[in-house]
C-alpha cells in the first residue's frame, strides 16, 4: 500500500506542475490538490494503523 501511496503522490506534483504551467489544462491543478489530499489521508491513516498496533 505504500508504493501506491507514493504513485499517486508522484502524480499528483507531476499533475500540480504541468497545471500551472498551462492554462488550458487548469483542471489538472484540481485533480493534482485531490490527488495530493488523498495521498496525504492514504499514508495519516497507513501511519496511525501501524503505531496502533506497536505499543512501548
Amino acid at each position: 500500500m505504500n508504493t501506491l501511496l507514493i504513485i499517486a503522490g508522484v502524480v499528483a506534483i507531476v499533475l500540480l506542475l504541468v497545471g500551472g504551467f498551462s492554462q488550458a489544462l487548469s483542471w489538472l491543478l484540481w485533480v493534482g490538490i485531490v490527488l495530493l489530499v488523498i495521498a496525504a489521508i492514504g499514508w495519516l491513516l497507513s501511519f496511525m494503523s501501524s503505531r496502533r498496533g506497536h505499543t512501548v
